[in-house]
């Protein structure tokens, strides 16, 4: 049964959000899951995780089920073998095994549900089996929990790989593997997702499904409660510039520069000035009236200075006044 699939509204939508370019969102679909969120049969992408599975039901199958419960790695074949992986982990602890899967376009891990706004992991697994377009919002939900916007807007793709991936990210050059991924579809930005073949198996030669974060990066089960919109910090400066735009350069032209530049100013100030005041005929009419009364002062400031000097001379009452 077909899902539906991610719309260029819906990729507009999510980098609206997150502030970032499209492609950049495109490049981390592809690479993580080959592009596409479900199977043929209409369930999503996952890859089982047996060493969390291990975690969340304290080892008590390592010895009756070690295909499910034991060391990462032994991943097998993809598709249908990690249903089935999924299916009889399900049948032991279902909690633990939906917390144990990468879930969808963007195979976020299961026990990451709170962080992507769902309560219960049940709540999130459903969810992911509803469309592409859920998988997209948990996406965003879990990048802006975990405060790598900023990577994706400068295309650090080491940082965010390192983030989104955990710490082993290098293993499987996912950082490398999403710059290029993000040149390819900025190149083709007006294009429709192209879903690019990526290598299958880790540095010892075990297949996957995809790439995945294997552990949690940032310890984010434990505290996923708590980073809720952790974005403090990585808010780009307004436009216009900020504290880190370039010094503006100093004229070096000297004196003649700086006459020319008080000039300008001085032009500047009068026009602006002379147009408010020409916007109203009555402001206008006090305006000339007032600049009239300034310039007679001016001119007649030396005979009304010696008129005081001679009037105050006679007054010897009259203080202060030079």
């Amino acid at each position: 049964m077909a899902k539906p699939t991610l719309t260029e509204q819906d990729f507009q939508r999510a980098s609206k959000k997150l502030r970032c370019e499209v492609p950049a969102i495109k490049a981390v679909a592809e690479v993580e899951s080959r592009g596409k969120g479900f199977y043929a049969s209409g369930f999503p992408v996952i890859l089982f995780e047996r060493h969390i599975f291990r975690k969340y039901t304290q080892g008590r199958y390592n010895k009756t089920h070690p295909h499910l419960s034991g060391p990462a790695g032994n991943y097998g074949a993809a598709g249908q073998n990690q249903i089935n992986k999924f299916n009889e982990a399900f049948k032991l602890n279902p909690i633990a095994a939906m917390k144990s899967c990468s879930w969808g376009k963007f195979q976020i891990m299961g026990f990451n549900h709170e962080i992507c706004g769902y309560e219960d992991v049940g709540s999130f697994v459903d969810a992911m089996k509803e469309s592409e377009g859920k998988h997209l919002d948990a996406f965003v939900e879990f990048v802006i929990g975990n405060g790598l916007a900023i990577h994706l807007r400068t295309k650090n793709w080491a940082a965010f790989a390192k983030g989104y991936n955990g710490a082993g990210y290098k293993k499987n050059n996912y950082d490398v593997k999403m710059a290029k991924a993000y040149a390819r579809h900025s190149a083709a930005s007006n294009a429709t997702l192209v879903a690019t073949p990526v290598e299958d198996t880790d540095s010892s030669g075990t297949p996957t499904s995809a790439s995945h974060p294997s552990e949690p990066p940032t310890n984010i089960e434990q505290t996923a409660g708590t980073i809720v919109n952790a974005t403090s910090g990585n808010e780009p400066p307004a436009e216009g510039g900020g504290a880190n735009d370039e010094p503006v350069q100093v004229s070096q032209g000297g004196f003649k520069s700086l006459i020319a530049t008080v000039l300008g100013g001085i032009t500047s100030g009068a026009t602006a000035i002379w147009g408010a005041l020409t916007s109203d005929t009555g402001v206008m009419i006090v305006g000339i009236v007032c600049v009239t009364l300034l310039i007679l002062a001016l001119i007649f400031r030396q005979v009304l200075m010696d008129w005081l000097r001679m009037n105050l001379t006679a007054d010897p009452t009259k203080r202060n006044v030079k």
